[in-house]
């Protein structure tokens, strides 16, 4: 409205520019976290410490994790089989840095039900909260080491037809002339 005092316009256009930029910077924000929570694979954030300080929707469900039973907060190689557990200590910092930023494992883990499961790990370092950290990916293999026991059994048969084959067809020429 006329008069209008230009102090107070700028003020007002300054204003409606930085919601502006808010509007995008939340929009932004809200795509990236639609990602995360569609990704296919478990994403764990870690401290130095090895607490884990965010999971996705589907890591949540690979570890088997409840409400009883939160990931946030558990400490990282407690969720690595025994067996393996060794390479999941306070020098994962150290490995991943000396790697490049990035390390690809594999091992063992432990659901928080006790279960076993095969997985693939690809580590790497970046900012959390402005605090060192490791995102860690993880690909469960369950169905792809069922698939590859199901082919080495089918190829085990295969070879057992093969041999039971010759050996009908060795007794068949023994037959014959009888």
């Amino acid at each position: 409205a006329k008069p209008f005092d230009s102090q107070e316009l700028r003020a007002r256009i300054s204003l409606i520019a930085q919601l502006n930029r808010f509007r995008g910077i939340q929009r932004e924000k809200e795509k990236l976290q639609r990602v995360v929570d569609l990704a296919p694979d478990g994403i764990v954030v870690i401290d130095p410490q090895l607490q884990i300080v965010f999971v996705n929707p589907a890591a949540t469900n690979l570890f088997a994790s409840t409400e009883a039973l939160p990931l946030v907060g558990t400490r990282f190689p407690f969720l690595v089989h025994r067996m393996v557990r060794g390479r999941f200590d306070e020098n994962l910092f150290a490995d991943v840095q000396t790697n490049g930023g990035t390390l690809h494992l594999s091992g063992m883990f432990q659901r928080l039900d006790g279960t076993i499961f095969p997985a693939n790990l690809s580590v790497g370092a970046f900012e959390w909260e402005d605090q060192p950290a490791i995102q860690i990916n993880v690909s469960d293999l369950t169905d792809q080491r069922q698939l590859e026991e199901q082919l080495l059994r089918s190829q085990r048969l295969q070879g057992l037809g093969s041999i039971a084959g010759g050996i009908a067809h060795d007794l068949n020429n023994v037959i014959t002339p009888i």
